[in-house]
């Protein structure tokens, strides 16, 4: 009898201590940027066992690594470019479940001032 309740004690005390991931902080929905700047996001997440931290480029994992920089909580592009638009998505997982946040990146062009002609007949 002694035995079973500390088996009863033990699984009440688990189930009591996992959790789900759940985003402590989060990237914001949607970012502006112009090509050639340099673009950083950040994001962490808590849960029992501790979640793992994934990025991906609208489906893709990673993308152009070559000026992509990704670690768990931070995915950065240096010198965005206008192809890099698009969504990029975080999801935090673990055992228990998943927890994905979204963000949409607007990228503009480079700014290109026009002056004004006069055209002149000969």
């Amino acid at each position: 009898m002694e035995v079973c309740f500390f088996w009863i004690l033990f699984i009440c005390f688990y189930i009591s201590s996992v959790a789900p991931p759940r985003f402590t902080s989060k990237p914001p929905s949607q970012i502006s940027i112009h090509e050639g700047g340099n673009l950083s996001l950040y994001a962490s997440a808590s849960g029992n066992p501790t979640p793992n931290i994934k990025w991906s480029v609208q489906g893709k994992n990673g993308g152009d690594q070559s000026r992509h920089t990704i670690t768990a909580d931070q995915f950065a592009i240096r010198e965005v470019r206008f192809e890099d638009q698009g969504i990029i998505t975080c999801r935090a997982e673990n055992v228990f479940g998943f927890q994905d946040t979204k963000v949409e990146l607007i990228v503009f062009g480079e700014f290109i001032s026009f002056h004004s002609v006069k055209l002149t007949s000969v």
